[in-house]
């Protein structure tokens, strides 16, 4: 087993995460499981980041105790990184071996949630998206504007990978909706 710390870097905009990974396989991909990182990967991409291995340990104690060193206060209050919580805490084994529920019994500073909103911020729509909404200026139920965006898209061709993904999401869509359905 390895354990280590990490440094994840946003090649756009410089901020940081750190964090520690307990793993087998050195190369598993693996890149943060805090809320606010998965989200600047997803808006940004994975090629946007960089990831660095600090530090490699014999046990999860001492990986624990050196991110409690790193990932302090004065490390939260910079402006520069992605973390909500001092680290040393130990993650998904602390919950486990301390029999807490995920989810449950975590209260958020007043600076974290500022920070999981300011990630949540922002437009999640491509240029041409956009220009085809601000042309409808307020019409998205109109039959002109239904129009405007079936014009807009008639006659593009997709390539059989873009609709492999589409059959995918809606199948996932569809999957989403079943489980939801009966509360699994």
């Amino acid at each position: 087993m390895f354990y280590y710390i990490y440094k994840i870097t946003n090649l756009i905009d410089g901020k940081v995460y750190i964090g520690v990974h307990k793993t087998k396989d050195m190369n598993d991909g693996y890149m943060g499981s805090g809320k606010i990182i998965k989200n600047a990967i997803n808006k940004y991409g994975k090629s946007n980041f960089k990831k660095e291995i600090l530090e490699t340990f014999s046990c999860s104690d001492d990986m624990y105790l050196r991110e409690k060193e790193i990932v302090n206060d004065d490390f939260l209050a910079r402006e520069d990184t992605y973390n909500l919580r001092r680290g040393g805490v130990g993650g998904f084994d602390h919950l486990n071996k301390n029999g807490l529920a995920l989810r449950t019994g975590c209260t958020l500073s007043v600076e974290s949630k500022l920070k999981i909103s300011k990630s949540k911020t922002g437009s999640k729509h491509t240029e041409h998206t956009k220009k085809l909404l601000s042309e409808n200026n307020g019409m998205k139920n109109s039959e002109e504007a239904r129009k405007k965006v079936s014009d807009a898209l008639t006659g593009k061709e997709k390539t059989d990978e873009h609709k492999q993904k589409i059959s995918e999401a809606i199948k996932e869509w569809h999957m989403k909706r079943k489980q939801s359905s009966y509360g699994v």
